[in-house]
């Protein structure tokens, strides 16, 4: 929505900051960099030893890089992969650079940041057994977002929406025999 938001003819448009936002390899896994300001550039070239790229025209500013942003890169692509993701996070971190690692599903349920969010939550569905679900990130106060019930099954709902919608049990009998209105 970056480019849909402001309304006047005269804004100039910019490449999506998604676009900005690529993992990096390292040589044992991933991670992820949200650099958003010249500093944090700044403190990436300093990592990668490219400190030279924030006095070149086409970089060293937000508007210059989100105009070049396909040859920044396309020119850091390997920047990390000397570094382990443990020292590439450490260097980043050093310099104020905003990062993390990029986790495997499998290690996100052993994150101590998720964990101490309360990120994942547990839920018993009707036809899945027990299983895990991502909980709301919204916090009122004290008050954690909640999801109370599973998701229905296909077609669960399918005969109460249809009496919403003003069928009679008959209709719904001859939808669902025809194939064109779900049963659970």
């Amino acid at each position: 929505m970056m480019n849909e938001t402001l309304l006047a003819e005269d804004v100039t448009e910019f490449v999506p900051m998604a676009d900005h936002y690529k993992t990096s390899r390292t040589s044992d896994g991933f991670i992820s960099i949200a650099a958003a300001t010249d500093d944090h550039c700044r403190g990436i070239a300093d990592v990668v030893g490219r400190s030279e790229i924030m006095e070149d025209p086409c970089f060293n500013s937000l508007f210059a890089r989100s105009a070049n942003v396909a040859a920044l890169l396309q020119g850091s692509e390997g920047a990390f992969e000397h570094l382990t993701t443990a020292d590439a996070l450490a260097a980043l971190k050093a310099k104020d650079v905003p990062c993390a690692q990029c986790l495997l599903p499998a290690e996100v349920v052993d994150n101590d940041q998720v964990n101490a969010v309360g990120a994942l939550g547990q839920q018993v569905h009707p036809i899945l057994g027990a299983l895990r679900t991502a909980m709301p990130p919204v916090q009122f106060g004290s008050e954690q977002g909640n999801i109370d019930l599973p998701s229905p099954a296909h077609g669960q709902h399918s005969s109460e929406i249809a009496a919403e919608l003003g069928y009679n049990n008959s209709d719904v009998v001859t939808m669902m025999k025809a194939g064109t209105l779900a049963g659970a």
